[in-house]
């Protein structure tokens, strides 16, 4: 049964093994998704803050 199931999650393993020892790469991408994920935040909150009356 083991055996079976290190078979089956082998491709996981070796995904996880991989993005564990690649730390800064991980850190990278992340910090590449925040920004854009910031820029599209931004501007649906100067959308939802004209909306209200609240304009700069």
């Amino acid at each position: 049964m083991f055996e079976l199931i290190c078979e089956k999650l082998k491709t996981e393993r070796e995904k996880y093994n991989y993005y564990i020892n690649k730390r800064p790469e991980v850190d990278a991408l992340l910090k590449i998704g925040a920004q854009k994920s910031a820029t599209i935040a931004n501007g649906v909150l100067a959308k939802v803050r004209q909306k209200l009356g609240y304009e700069n």
